[in-house]
């Protein structure tokens, strides 16, 4: 066995191929959860509802996530072991039963193939350690609550809770963040949902969500810290809201059919894990946009700023690359004298900025001349690693950069725009 690991630990690439084995695996178990934990459950409120009332208990045989075996839901027929191999069974078997010819839900290694790409992510991500092994256990039980709320909207305490202990734990020895900042978030990621809850009931009369989004995201708190909370808010209020519109518009789904919040505070906390490695909210490498901002004096703008940053999504000052662009002598100047006049400049060829606000807020016909000239080049930045091609700039240590292609030229002092 030392062996073994010694080896698991000298060759990356092993250890994730193995991790992603072994997650496969544990997907196929994942989906005996999905599918018996509710069913568990229920049988347990009829249980306390009988004695409440003074009455026996209903008989039920023994049902647990053991017993009985795994069997085919139309026919009956037990799963032998080489039909329960992870994705390869399904596949072979062509998504039938072997027994009766019924479908089998391709969910199942939906969810096992799942469960084996994030377990090789996150082996990728922390490799050959405990701190692999902490963020694979939270992987799993992520993975199971999106899909148990998904069916049930439902989010099972015996998941949760022990979820949340499981992360101050953790953090104890300075896991993923230090022991205050667990308890702080474990703490605000409970009362921050709460408040909202009760604030949208006074106001509407209805509950916006289920107590178990609080202690799931209670959790995700104690895992990760205080700090990351408002980025997983907010990558799950984006998620939520995208799928959201987008099963009202092309599944019509009704309005007033709830939709499940669970999933999205998972989703919040899994890309928190996994780059959880690289300091950010996703992993590094993932994501392939680059977000522009805009907005004058108190529009929120660095707030936003902060939060794209957490979620490592990198974020570009479009209003510092517009001034920019009108510094005397740039090429960008002369074209807003032919579209907007010769008067906008002054004397010296320095752009009049004074008149060119009065010119162009007074005329959106104009605003949109103006930004047709300006904010086109930070629409098409171009994530670079190094010095951007074409920039006489010294790289600075390895930092992402943005290439504005109107920017780009050798005499140009500031060519490069560092990421905020």
């Amino acid at each position: 066995m030392p062996a073994l690991l010694e080896l698991l630990h000298d060759q990356p690439a092993l250890f994730v191929t193995t991790v992603t084995l072994f997650g496969l695996m544990v997907g196929s178990f994942l989906n005996v959860v999905i599918h018996r934990m509710p069913k568990m459950m229920e049988a347990e409120w009829a249980r306390h509802h009988a004695e409440s009332r003074g009455e026996a208990s209903p008989p039920s045989a023994r049902y647990n996530l053991v017993v009985p075996r795994s069997a085919c839901p139309t026919c009956g027929h037990q799963i032998s072991a080489i039909e329960n191999i992870p994705v390869l069974s399904y596949l072979a078997l062509g998504g039938k039963c072997s027994a009766c010819k019924a479908p089998i839900s391709a969910r199942y290694p939906l969810v096992e193939a799942l469960t084996g790409t994030l377990s090789g992510l996150v082996a990728w991500q922390f490799g050959f350690g405990g701190m692999a092994i902490a963020a694979l256990l939270f992987t799993f039980a992520l993975i199971a609550l999106t899909f148990i709320d998904f069916d049930t909207f439902l989010l099972p305490d015996d998941i949760t809770l022990p979820l949340l202990w499981a992360g101050l734990l953790f953090n104890l020895g300075g896991g993923f963040t230090d022991l205050h900042s667990a308890v702080i978030g474990a703490v605000a990621g409970y009362l921050s949902l709460w408040s909202i809850y009760w604030m949208f009931k006074l106001v509407t009369g209805k509950e916006g969500m289920g107590y178990g989004d609080f202690k799931l995201l209670a959790a995700i708190g104690a895992w990760f810290g205080w700090q990351l909370l408002p980025a997983v808010i907010l990558l799950s209020s984006l998620a939520g809201s995208v799928i959201g519109i987008a099963l009202i518009i092309l599944a019509r789904h009704g309005r007033n059919v709830p939709i499940p919040f669970g999933p999205y505070l998972a989703l919040g906390g899994i890309a928190r894990c996994s780059g959880a490695a690289t300091g950010t909210l996703l992993p590094a490498g993932l994501l392939m946009i680059i977000v522009g901002l805009t907005g004058g004096i108190g529009s929120g703008k660095s707030e936003a700023a902060r939060m794209f940053a957490d979620l490592g999504v990198p974020v570009v000052d479009t209003d510092q690359i517009a001034h920019e662009l009108t510094y005397s002598g740039q090429p960008a100047l002369q074209e807003i004298a032919t579209a907007l006049g010769d008067d906008t400049l002054n004397p010296d060829g320095s752009l009049n900025r004074a008149l060119l606000r009065q010119r162009v807020f007074a005329d959106p016909a104009r605003r949109r001349r103006l930004e047709a000239i300006l904010h086109p080049s930070s629409g098409t930045c171009t994530a670079v690693a190094g010095p951007a091609p074409g920039c006489a700039v010294p790289d600075t240590g390895g930092s992402t950069a943005v290439r504005n292609p109107r920017l780009c030229r050798p005499d140009h002092p500031q060519s490069r725009h560092r990421l905020r």
